[in-house]
């Protein structure tokens, strides 16, 4: 309330500023122009809240500095808000009770009420003056009524009714639905000059309908009782309608001096009466600064005429006045994101490191000796060791012997020295170099031999005898778990058991150097897994095992393996997110290549590249809930190669250029109708459509499309309409973001940071098993910091 009373309140006084400013420049001295000017204001004043939704929005941007943001100042909330709000105050403020159990000291007691909440106290406030004025309004029009009900009718050959008084002193209008004019005893005697004048002001009155922009002044006086420009406002439109009548009588009378004299006729009555009538009526005494009334009359003002042109001029003016203060949204315009400072410190250590790599893959073997040289004298140097590891490793520029014996030097040296290093130690291959291998395993042993040996080096060296000594490796692992029980053991144990499942089930998918060493620990691995209650053990191994998508040569299914260690893990822990997205991301791939199968059986694959028709119609011809399910991803995956063959067609040739950039146009196309497509169908099937999250993803398509286009807000509606759109079932705990993600990035780089942060947080609620994440980005971002993904994102660019 408080909010909305604020911005309509700047809205209208930049609105009657610009208002008068017309009427200034344009020199208006017109009563009648003056006040359709002033009523105009008038009743946007009391509507602007209708006019904001109507009107089409005119953003301007605004610096956040100068940024009114009435919402964040104000602070409006709903009564559950407000109930909340105050519940946390109260509780805040309680103290813990006394062990004893006894009685709340007095100075803790007084701790416990609650403190003044002032948006409160405004809100009363307020209401209590507007109820204040309300009531004076409605006590106005009771006396005027009143005051008709006891005036004599009389008939002087008007149109409006007339009546008679002795209440009143002077003449005077009121009325909305039935106006008439009351004039006082004694008005038989007057000439009839002055009669002609007194009525033809009266009825000018009536004719203009001035009672009623004088009661509507009152009612907004009554509502923005706080804001100078209503009182004005009131003012200065009775002032106005005064100037507007008296130009009309004083061209009836045809003598302005005459007319003059009937003014100042009347307010000397009323100074002999020493009161008058004046609430909800309107009377020719002079109560609208005599003065300058008579001044008007006097220097012409009151006669002259405007022109056609000069009246349209001011009404466009006017107009555009008003229409500007009801379009006009201020656009902040957001300050950019900060970067979080311990990630760019990880981002600016990746980039020294991949310019090192990029520096000792381009070393000659003359540098490298050189270095090598300079390590002897400075064996500490991390930096150099490094560079001296990759140069051997990928430059291929000194020979086998020599490759070999650089690697095992630096990789041994490491082991030694830095076993809980995170930096990359090189796996000496046990087939190429068996003699650096067994040194390496020698130095590892030793560490793990160790009385104060750490869970972390056990980890380090369970990861280099995992490729070919599994079961030692198994051994350290099971150590470190007994060390550390909430670790991260129980699942790199999972881990190496279900990767030695599936290299066995294709050993060509696998890297160890001793296949049969391999099968015998992957029988052992299976026994183990089929024996385990250990749902922290059983989800790694699963997971892993249901990834292998490939077929494999021989009798074991690793993906049916995976998914009965998933299931029993669901079974021993059913909150256990992960299993539950394995399971969800298994069934959906194998859906996704049994549809893909069946569509190649249409003749579809060839031509999907090429964004077909073919394609369309293979997948048009789907059943129904077949293409819900079908539909997002294929219209993601349209988009993605759209923008890939976009993308890789800057570096080709000018004529191939336009080939490929007439292919993307058509794949983006394609994305559009078939994300179009989803959303149609989805309302048929709201139930299969939230199973499948269909609409959460064919809107994520649409707001990428439309942010191509240029057009943020329709990308924001996008959004928004995924973030409501309702996913149940086993959608929930499928990873969604991908580019849903680009959609979210592309929106804050335009600015769209409440909106991309609602976005995350909705999406949160939706999917339990990204919840953390998008939760800490968005969190990230309302907090005016980047979060991961986007800085990332932003340092590549």
């Amino acid at each position: 309330m408080l909010a909305l009373a604020a911005d309509i309140s700047l809205r209208m006084a930049a609105a009657a500023a610009a208002v008068g400013l017309v009427l200034v420049l344009l020199r208006v001295r017109s009563g009648a122009a003056r006040h359709a000017a002033w009523s105009a204001v008038l009743v946007a004043m009391l509507t602007m809240p209708v006019l904001t939704a109507v009107v089409p929005e005119v953003h301007v941007p605004v610096p956040p500095a100068l940024a009114l943001n009435f919402t964040d100042r104000l602070g409006d909330l709903d009564a559950h808000q407000m109930s909340e709000s105050l519940t946390v105050t109260r509780l805040a403020s309680v103290p813990a009770p006394p062990a004893s159990g006894g009685a709340v000291p007095v100075a803790a007691a007084a701790s416990i009420a609650p403190a003044v909440d002032w948006r409160a106290v405004g809100v009363a406030v307020y209401l209590a003056g507007l109820l204040f004025f309300l009531v004076r309004i409605a006590g106005g029009w009771l006396l005027a009524r009143r005051l008709v009900a006891g005036a004599t009718r009389v008939h002087c050959g008007t149109r409006a009714a007339v009546f008679e008084s002795g209440a009143v002193s002077m003449p005077l209008s009121t009325g909305i639905l039935a106006p008439c004019v009351v004039l006082p005893p004694g008005w038989r005697d007057w000439p009839d000059d002055k009669r002609d004048a007194v009525l033809a002001h009266e009825q000018a009155h009536i004719r203009r309908r001035d009672m009623l922009v004088a009661l509507l002044a009152q009612v907004n006086r009554a509502i923005f009782w706080f804001h100078p420009l209503a009182w004005w406002l009131q003012r200065t439109l009775a002032v106005a309608a005064e100037h507007a009548c008296d130009e009309t009588a004083a061209r009836i009378v045809g003598h302005p001096r005459r007319y003059a004299q009937v003014l100042i006729d009347m307010a000397e009555a009323v100074q002999r009466r020493g009161h008058r009538v004046s609430w909800q009526m309107i009377g020719v005494d002079g109560s609208a600064l005599l003065g300058a009334r008579i001044d008007r009359l006097l220097n012409g003002d009151a006669t002259a005429r405007m022109s056609g042109t000069r009246r349209a001029g001011v009404a466009a003016g006017c107009a555009a006045a008003l229409v500007l203060a009801v379009a006009c949204r201020q656009q902040i315009a957001a300050e950019a994101l900060r970067p979080d400072p311990e990630i760019q410190k990880q981002i600016d250590s990746n980039n020294a490191r991949a310019e090192r790599h990029r520096a000792a893959v381009a070393m000659s073997a003359a540098d490298a000796a050189a270095m090598e040289k300079s390590l002897e004298a400075n064996p500490d140097d991390i930096d150099a060791r490094e560079s001296l590891i990759i140069f051997y490793d990928q430059a291929g520029k000194v020979s086998w012997e020599e490759k070999l014996a650089g690697m095992r030097r630096h990789a041994l040296w490491r082991i030694a020295h830095l076993p809980e290093t995170d930096l990359w130690i090189p796996n000496l291959s046990k087939r190429y170099d068996p003699g650096g291998y067994a040194q390496a395993k020698q130095l590892w042993m030793q560490h793990a031999a160790r009385p104060d040996v750490t869970a972390k080096t056990l980890g380090r060296a369970a990861a280099f005898l995992s490729v070919s000594d599994k079961h030692e490796a198994e051994q350290l692992l099971l150590r470190a778990r007994e060390m550390e029980p909430d670790g991260v053991w129980a699942a790199r144990l999972g881990d190496l058991y279900g990767r030695a499942i599936a290299a066995a089930a294709d050993p060509r998918s696998g890297d160890d150097d001793a296949a049969a060493a391999q099968a015998d620990f992957a029988v052992h691995a299976q026994r183990t897994l089929d024996a385990s209650n250990d749902a922290n053990v059983l989800v790694p191994a699963g997971y892993v095992l249901v990834r292998r998508v490939t077929r494999t040569p021989g009798d074991i299914d690793p993906q049916s393996i995976g998914r009965r260690y998933l299931e029993r893990a669901l079974a021993l822990d059913p909150q256990n997110v992960r299993a539950r997205s394995a399971v969800a991301e298994q069934a959906y791939g194998q859906r996704w290549r049994d549809i893909g199968a069946r569509l190649r059986a249409g003749g579809a694959r060839d031509a999907f590249n090429e964004f077909s028709d073919t394609t369309y119609a293979a997948i048009s011809a789907l059943p129904e809930v077949d293409r819900l399910f079908y539909l997002p991803g294929a219209a993601s995956g349209a988009y993605m190669r759209a923008e890939n063959i976009e993308y890789t067609s800057r570096q080709k040739p000018e004529a191939e250029r336009g080939e490929a950039e007439k292919r993307a146009a058509a794949g983006f196309a394609r994305a559009r109708q078939l994300a179009t497509d989803a959303v149609s169908l989805a309302k048929r099937h709201p139930q299969d459509a939230s199973e499948l999250a269909t609409l959460y993803n064919a809107h994520t398509v649409l707001g990428v499309l439309a942010l191509r286009d240029g057009d943020v807000e329709t990308a924001v509606d996008h959004m928004r309409a995924a973030a409501d759109a309702s996913v149940s079932g086993d959608a929930k705990y499928r990873h969604q973001f991908g580019l849903q993600w680009r959609l979210a990035e592309y929106l804050l780089r335009a600015g769209e940071r409440d909106s991309v942060a609602a976005y995350l947080e909705k999406s949160a609620e939706r999917f339990p098993v990204d919840r953390d994440r998008l939760l800490k980005d968005a969190a990230q971002i309302r907090a005016g910091v980047m979060p991961l993904s986007y800085q990332y994102a932003e340092a590549r660019r």
